[in-house]
Parts: structure tokens; C-alpha cells; sequence
């Protein structure tokens, strides 16, 4: 209430800035290539400053009432309510961690990643709270070297402590949702990335069909030959050139016409290669996969042929 205007603005930019390292280092956890329109990342930003700020307040007031009752001047109730008091910080920040896992990335995030990252920062962050306040309660070195300003070192040391315990958890929730086992006959061969681009680019058609997007989930759901990080990849090189958008439900949509996409654009933005060697491909069987290998075999084949040419050969200059 005493800031002035300009103090107002600079808390702001300093808490957006603050929010923008945040979502830069989450998104690089979480193996997004691709950040939030400008527009769309501003909303979430002043969603979180103006809503957060209303949840405290509104959570303090709802507290103070409710230990205002007379069931708590009792020895039953004092010990309920301290209890509780211990308990709350502990319970707020696993779900305040768990809600900025699940919002902050530029990516779906599921709930139960989420609480699970969000169980390991709790600890990490108590467990790094006791131990300096131990050190602190124990030990008068910061007192005795910095004075009257020792709380500066204490409290940057706090923050770096805080972080280090939400980046854990942030890679922990990011390691769990991406791990996956894939048997040896659903791995996808070195240098036939371009056999799961095109499977991945008949998916969308297909979803574009029936008027739906397809979620990074659902992707990996219905082609077991991709893992999480290549999808992310695959997808930011896609939205590159304007192939798919994310909406702001989390689903990818195609955004382009597949008539209007040439192989060639894609090859390039994709930075694919042409595969030489015969391979087994995983589902293959299957129509689409059968439609895409025939394509491939018209790209190999003939590479294929000029490549057994001899380097000696292809040296050879006539004389002059």
C-alpha cells in the first residue's frame, strides 16, 4: 500500500522477468524448443500475479475465522491447531509446485508428473530449510563476518537452496514423463527419423478428419515407435515451417495442407536423412506404415545405387 507508482512498475517487471527465467529454464527441462506467444504468456503471467495474490489473501482470511472458534481454545483443539499450522506450509507448497509444473511449460504436464515432482522439491526444500536453519541456530560465522547485514548472504543462500530444490523436482517430473520402455522391435533404426515424421504427419491428417488435435500423450500412444524427446523435436521443427500449432489446451494441430507440403521442405526443416540400409521398421504391416516405406524406397533405391560410385572415380579429372 506504500508503494508508489514507480514501484509498482518496477516490482512488476522485476516479477515478469523473474517468471520469463522461469519458464525459460522449465521448458528446457521439459525438452520444449518452442516458448508461449508473447500475448498467451502475458495472460498466464498476470493470471498467476493477480489470482495468487487473491488465493493468499482470501486462504489467511479463511484461516484466521476458522481458528477463531471456540473448539479451538480447548487443549484438544490447540494441538489440532497446531498441527494444522504445521502441516499447511508443507501441503501449500507441494500443490503450488505442483501447479507450476503443470502450467508453467510449454508442453501437457500430467498431474501425477506433476505431484511427483512436486513431492521431491517439498522435501528437498525442508530438508534444506532445517539444515540451515541448524547452521544458523549453531554457528554465528555470518553474524560474526557480515554484521548488522548478514541476512544478505543468508537470504541468497535460502534462494539458491529454494531453486535448486524446484529445478530437482522440475527434472524429476520432466525424467518420469519421458521415461518409457520400448521394446527392440519397436525402435525406430538410426537414420530413419523420416519414416516416424511421416507416420506422425499421417496421424494429423487423420485427427485434422475427424476435427480433433492430437495431445503429446496421444501421439506416443498411438505410434509406440516415437519417444518423448523426439516428438518435441520433431514437432518444434514442424511448427517452424508452420506445419502444426499448439492451442492453448495443450492439443497440436495441423496447420497446413499435407497437399501443399513438399518433401523437400520437409527434409530441410526437419534436417532429415535418407536412409541407405535395409532396415525392419516397426509397423510396417500396417497400411500407413506400408505407404510411407514405399515412399522412403523411392528416395533409397536410386541414392542407394549412386552412392556405391567409387571415390577414386568420382576424383578422376581428365588430363589437361
Amino acid at each position: 500500500g506504500k508503494l508508489t507508482a514507480v514501484g509498482v512498475i518496477a516490482l512488476v517487471v522485476s516479477v515478469l522477468v523473474t517468471l520469463v527465467g522461469i519458464e525459460s529454464a522449465f521448458n528446457r527441462i521439459w525438452r520444449v524448443h518452442t516458448a508461449r506467444p508473447r500475448l498467451s504468456r502475458f495472460l498466464v503471467y498476470w493470471t498467476v500475479l493477480t489470482l495468487g495474490a487473491l488465493v493468499a489473501a482470501a486462504s489467511l482470511s479463511v484461516v484466521g475465522r476458522v481458528f477463531a472458534l471456540d473448539v479451538f481454545s480447548t487443549a484438544p483443539g490447540q494441538w489440532l491447531q497446531s498441527t494444522l499450522l504445521g502441516a499447511a506450509p508443507v501441503v501449500i507448497e507441494l500443490l503450488g509446485f505442483a501447479m507450476i509444473y503443470r502450467v508453467v511449460p510449454h508442453r501437457t504436464v500430467q498431474w501425477r508428473h506433476a505431484f511427483a515432482g512436486a513431492v521431491v522439491a517439498v522435501l528437498l526444500l525442508e530438508i534444506g530449510r532445517r539444515l540451515i536453519g541448524f547452521y544458523l541456530g549453531s554457528f554465528n560465522a555470518y553474524q560474526n563476518i557480515y554484521g548488522a547485514v548478514a541476512f544478505v548472504p543468508i537470504f541468497l543462500l535460502w534462494l539458491y537452496c529454494g531453486w535448486t530444490s524446484i529445478l530437482l523436482g522440475a527434472s524429476f517430473a520432466s525424467s518420469v514423463s519421458a521415461f518409457r520402455y520400448q521394446p527392440a522391435h519397436l525402435r525406430l533404426p538410426q537414420g530413419y527419423e523420416i519414416y516416424a515424421v511421416l507416420r506422425l504427419l499421417a496421424r494429423f491428417g487423420e485427427a485434422r478428419a475427424e476435427g480433433r488435435g492430437l495431445h503429446s500423450d496421444a501421439i506416443l500412444a498411438c505410434e509406440p515407435v516415437l519417444t518423448d524427446d523426439l516428438v518435441q523435436v520433431t514437432l518444434a521443427q514442424l511448427e517452424s515451417i508452420n506445419v502444426v500449432r499448439r492451442a492453448e489446451d495443450g492439443e497440436w494441430l495441423l496447420a497446413r495442407d499435407l497437399d501443399g507440403l513438399a518433401l523437400a521442405e520437409l527434409y530441410e526443416a526437419a534436417q532429415l536423412r535418407i536412409p541407405i540400409a535395409e532396415a525392419h521398421l516397426p509397423g510396417a504391416d500396417d497400411p500407413r506404415g506400408a505407404a510411407v516405406i514405399a515412399i522412403i524406397d523411392q528416395l533409397r533405391l536410386p541414392l542407394r545405387d549412386l552412392l556405391r560410385r567409387r571415390v577414386g572415380d568420382c576424383l578422376d579429372t581428365p588430363p589437361e
